[in-house]
């Protein structure tokens, strides 16, 4: 089931959900394997994220909460393993839909130490190079007060600036040339932020013509398209 799984995970909505179900009833011994526990993470953020594509909005967020144990649980049975650092830091970062400024701010700092750990494990991994841009890109972000709240909350307040997040995103698109959308709609908004509107939209329309497969690419073609409206007078 373990390939079968991580097949599914990369297909549409509805393989997503089926690999849930694949992974999850399974001997309790197996939940030691470290590989399957990242694996079982992985697949209840895709569920998760359905499940927010579907409008049970409660569902996802328990589901985002549970998948948070099974993140840590993956870490503690291998504390090399790429994979799991990735997924915990990404199930961590969608927290931050629930949590206060003070708790999205703590959890980016954890965000920030898993993910570093992925990209010295998996140097060439496309997906952690995206995720590194999304980091710069909100710590380029922050407000004057949340970066106070910061300052308080630990002794070094991160640093990036937006150009730092185009080059993660660009690091992203040369480790994966075929693309992928929410990659390619995270470049252009680093030109935006940049004000290179040109870059931006030659982006964005990089960003729509690739195929709509899963929820994560159904919300990311829904900024693409309102972006490519608000920024046509740069043509």
């Amino acid at each position: 089931p373990a390939r079968r799984s991580l097949d599914l995970m990369e297909g549409t909505g509805e393989q997503q959900k089926e690999a849930y179900a694949l992974l999850g009833p399974r001997e309790v011994s197996l939940y030691e394997y470290p590989d399957f526990l990242w694996r079982y993470t992985k697949s209840i953020y895709l569920m998760a994220m359905c499940l927010g594509q579907d409008g049970d909005l409660e569902e996802k967020r328990k589901l985002i909460f549970e998948a948070v144990e099974w993140g840590k649980a993956a870490i503690k049975y291998d504390e090399n393993n790429s994979e799991a650092h990735k997924w915990y830091a990404i199930i961590v970062g969608s927290r931050g839909e629930y949590l206060g400024v003070r708790e999205k701010i703590i959890d980016g700092h954890t965000f920030k130490q898993h993910i570093d750990r992925a990209a010295i494990l998996a140097p060439n991994d496309h997906t952690i190079r995206h995720l590194l841009g999304r980091f710069c890109y909100e710590v380029a972000e922050l407000t004057w007060w949340e970066r106070k709240m910061a300052s308080a909350l630990f002794a070094e307040v991160p640093e990036a600036t937006m150009e730092e997040a185009r080059d993660h995103f660009m690091a992203a698109e040369e480790l994966k040339p075929d693309g992928w959308k929410e990659n390619r709609q995270f470049l252009a908004k680093s030109y935006i932020q940049l004000r290179e509107y040109n870059a931006a939209l030659y982006w964005l329309d990089r960003a729509a013509e690739l195929p709509v497969k899963n929820p994560d690419d159904r919300q990311a073609q829904l900024e693409i398209d309102e972006l490519l409206k608000q920024y046509q007078c740069y043509r």
